[in-house]
């Protein structure tokens, strides 16, 4: 299935793209998918959303659609999902 990536903010500068499409199995996670994703990109990058582990972080903001996604229950990924990420909002 084909999956579109979405990057803002620093994220979009490291990948040097503001989107891109995957093609993915059947049955790929979200957390998977991004792990994936940033194995492509530098370690900058893949510190934006993963911890040393390869986990993903809690503070990567992540949408599917126009939604942020629950991480309590991720949803299943379909054809033509359009996922976004984020790298941590700070400031105040």
């Amino acid at each position: 299935m084909n999956i579109t990536l979405e990057y803002h903010g620093q994220l979009r500068h490291l990948a040097e793209t503001d989107s891109e499409s995957r093609e993915v199995k059947d049955g790929t996670s979200i957390p998977e998918l991004v792990a994936m994703v940033a194995e492509d990109y530098d370690e900058m990058f893949r510190a934006i959303l993963l911890d040393e582990s390869g986990a993903l972080l809690p503070s990567a903001l992540i949408l599917m659609g126009d939604e942020p996604v629950d991480r309590s229950d991720w949803p299943e990924l379909k054809d033509g999902d359009v996922i976004t990420l984020l790298p941590p909002i700070a400031g105040g």
